[in-house]
């Protein structure tokens, strides 16, 4: 055993007792856990359907302005209902609600697809200008309700669920041994 003095005394010597072999082993569990991103991307998803009834419930205020108010037009097809982007409910349960119909949810090793596939979702989303045929207005402009969008801090916190679960195998302790000689 090393000795920092050969004078009698104390003395320290630190012993290796597989650091390398542990430090590798951390890096092929790390690797292995880059080859399959599911678990990551599974908490990722539910955190976007939290997001989304945040959304929903400060009606488009989260990240930005809220929704435009529905036209008078609009509120007496509704039967003088009010509720902005909701009639049946299906739209608001696909981007809020795991599992539901018209929901797009489509998670690989590698990728996260989020959405909805329902209809009317993307002019609601994106907005429309009216639609004209045989000289007469069809539909009426729709105003842009962007009911999916997030927000910069949204994306910080999904880069770290991601970090987290890639770094997890250096996050345990290494198991260490000290060794005090008396000299």
């Amino acid at each position: 055993m090393a000795k920092f003095t050969d004078k009698p005394g104390i003395s320290f010597a630190i012993l290796d007792y597989g650091s390398p072999q542990i430090i590798a082993a951390k890096f092929r569990d790390g690797a292995l856990r880059a080859t399959d991103m599911m678990e990551p991307l599974a908490k990722i998803s539910l955190d976007m359907m939290e997001v989304e009834k945040r959304i929903w419930t400060s009606k488009g205020r989260r990240g930005g302005n809220p929704w435009p108010a529905l036209a008078p037009s609009t509120v007496e097809k509704k039967g003088g209902r009010t509720t902005i982007l909701v009639d049946t409910g299906q739209l608001k349960r696909s981007v809020t609600e795991p599992g539901a119909p018209w929901q797009i949810l489509e998670m690989s090793r590698y990728s996260l697809g989020f959405g909805t596939d329902r209809p009317w979702a993307f002019t609601h989303q994106y907005g429309s200008e009216g639609v004209f045929a045989g000289g007469r207005m069809l539909k009426n402009d729709v105003p842009q309700r962007e009911f999916i969008k997030y927000i910069p801090n949204d994306y910080t916190r999904w880069n770290k669920i991601i970090v987290d679960y890639l770094l997890k195998p250096f996050m345990d302790r290494v198991p260490t041994k000290d060794i005090i000689e008396d000299g």
